[in-house]
């Protein structure tokens, strides 16, 4: 069974591309945040690009992305602060309604 793990080196790019697959993973993502070579609010920087980018496909019905610039600069500022960090820790989400 070919492998699911799309894990990066820290330090990765974190920007959206063409391809799902060639981004770094979850953990991957994470473990850059917790190193400090990306930042929550950079990888929602990079979301809202992308989501701008392909607003044709109305797969993102609302944001608050000034609340969510807020919520990811607090994050940033734990994730330097040292303290522990959770597993999905400063990754942007988007919840899908069906």
């Amino acid at each position: 069974m070919p492998s699911t793990d799309r894990s990066a080196p820290a330090g990765a790019a974190m920007t959206d591309t063409s391809s799902a697959s060639s981004r770094p993973g979850i953990r991957a993502t994470v473990a850059a945040i917790a190193a400090g070579s990306t930042t929550s609010r950079a990888l929602l920087d990079d979301a809202r690009a992308a989501a701008e980018r392909h607003r044709d496909l109305n797969a993102i019905a609302w944001v608050d992305w000034d609340a969510a610039a807020r919520a990811a600069d607090a994050l940033d500022a734990q994730a330097r602060s040292g303290a522990p960090l959770g597993p999905l820790h400063g990754v942007p989400l988007t919840i899908k309604d069906l």
